[in-house]
Formats: structure tokens, sequence, C-alpha cells
């Protein structure tokens, strides 16, 4: 029979993530016996997960990128590396990748709608992969950059799986680290502003005041709230003139004659006074007897 102790005795001996999922699956399982009546305790009970604190990220060693690029050998794994390694680009972005954003003859890339220029290492790694295709699949319909035997069939984009294959399994340059990598290089270079890092990343966006300002009325200040001159006939500010010698830049408004009173504004029609407000519980109840009939 497993208690308490057991199972603190072998939590012991494990650590970080594996410690932590070892203990949701021996709640599961313990739940599980306990809910189905084969244990009458559950020895997992008041036993605390623990919060899981990440390291800090550092700079890759050179053995680790040199291990990783001694490990793929195919043409596509190749060419999904310098991807990651250079343009830090995502596995989804590179599936989504089509042919037509790849131009060799004018050495440029578009990542997710950024346009960048290649660089002479991606721009080999991207014609051999382009002769790999053309010889292996010469009749393939597939618009993708990068596609396999499966998908060279149809027009869909490769599985996740096949992004690198099994090739980086186990290693420590990851396509994910050496995606942060980079952006960890350009952060040491031009400093940790997120607008000069790797666009293709998918974390830098656009600021939303950049496309929702709209400009500001000649001769108005930043905090100043826009005029509206056709309620206002006074002096237009893009034409100079008042509204009386330019009656156009009033939007077919006619100024009032000078000496005379503009006319009073029509008030807009009032309806019905709401019903009294009751105050307090027994107010609100006498009120609604009133209305619906108290009960027999």
């Amino acid at each position: 029979m497993t208690d308490r102790n057991d199972v603190i005795t072998h939590l012991d001996t494990v650590h970080g993530s594996p410690r932590r999922h070892t203990i949701i699956a021996l709640r599961s399982l313990f739940r599980w016996a306990k809910k189905n009546g084969t244990i009458f305790k559950n020895p997992t009970l008041r036993i605390r997960v623990g919060q899981c604190e990440e390291g800090v990220i550092q700079a890759l060693e050179p053995e680790h990128i040199n291990g990783s690029v001694a490990a793929v050998t195919h043409p596509a794994d190749r060419l999904i590396l310098a991807l990651a390694a250079v343009h830090a680009a995502r596995p989804g972005t590179m599936r989504r990748l089509q042919l037509e954003d790849l131009d060799i003859g004018n050495r440029l890339l578009t990542i997710d709608g950024r346009t960048r220029r290649l660089d002479d290492l991606t721009l080999q790694l991207a014609n051999e992969w382009l002769e790999f295709r053309r010889h292996r699949w010469p009749d393939t319909g597939n618009p993708h950059l990068l596609i396999n035997k499966q998908t060279a069939l149809g027009t869909g984009p490769i599985s996740k799986s096949s992004v690198a294959g099994p090739a980086l399994n186990g290693k420590t340059a990851t396509l994910e680290r050496l995606r942060m990598d980079r952006q960890f290089e350009e952060a040491l270079v031009r400093g940790p502003d997120p607008l000069t890092s790797p666009r293709s990343s998918g974390s830098v966006r656009r600021p939303r005041s950049a496309t929702r300002t709209r400009p500001r009325a000649p001769g108005t200040a930043p905090g100043d709230r826009p005029r509206d001159f056709t309620t206002n006939p006074q002096v237009h500010p893009l034409t100079s003139t008042s509204c009386a010698q330019n009656p156009s830049s009033c939007r077919g408004i006619s100024p009032a004659p000078r000496g005379t009173a503009s006319p009073p504004r029509p008030r807009p029609p009032q309806g019905p006074p709401p019903p009294p407000r009751c105050r307090g519980t027994a107010g609100f109840a006498s009120h609604r007897w009133r209305q619906i009939g108290r009960p027999g």
C-alpha cells in the first residue's frame, strides 16, 4: 500500500519539470483510484507542485551551433536552419513560404509581407534546395517553398514535425533557440529596441497610433478638439475668409445677414414624464402592487 511518505520519497529523486509532471500524473492516478473505491485515502493530497522557475536565456555556444549544423544534411533542413538562425523566422512562417516569396535574381526574400535582402549563406542554401526540389519533384504543382514526398502530390504546406525533422532532437541549439539567439545578438549590437530586432519573429507590430492618428487642422494645437464649422459659421481656417465671403466653405449653410439675430434652435419633443421613483423596499412594493394588483 502506497502512503504519503512513499510519494514524497519518490519525488525527492526528481527535480524541475520531471518532478512537476510526476506530481500531476500521481494526482490523476490516485484521484481516479479514490473515485472508483480502489483506495480509501489519496496520498497526494496537500502535496504542492510549486513554481517552475525558468532560467535566464543565454547566448548559444559555438559548439552548440556547430553541432546542429553538422546534424542536418538534407537541403531543406539546411535552408530551414538558415532561416531560423539568420532571419529569426518561426517554424509556422517557414511552412507558409511560397515560391514567389523568394526572388533569386534580385536577392530578395519576403517573410510575412516584409521584404529583406538575402545574405550569401541563405542564397547558397536556397539555390541548393531549389535544385534538389526541381530534380526530385519536377512535375509538382505545390506553390510552397518547402515540400516533401507527402505534400508534393498536393498544394498544402508541410507538417509541423517536418520542419527540420528529427535531426535536431536532443540538440541544445534547436530552431527556437537559434531564433532567440539571433534576436539576442541583434539586441547586443543595436540595443534592446524591439523596432530594430528582426521583424520576421512576428513580435514587432506597427503601433496603433501610427495607423489611427488623424491629421490636425491648420492652426490647432495637438490637444484641441476639432471644431465643427457647419454649426459655427466663423472664419474658416483653410481659406482664411468668412463664410459670408466664401459660402462654399461652410458646406452649404448660408450665413445670417449682419445685424440680425440667428433663429432659435428647435427643442426636441419631450415625452411623458417618467413614473415616480420609489424609495426603499416598501415603496417599491406598494408601487408594484398598484400596477399589477395585490394578490388575494
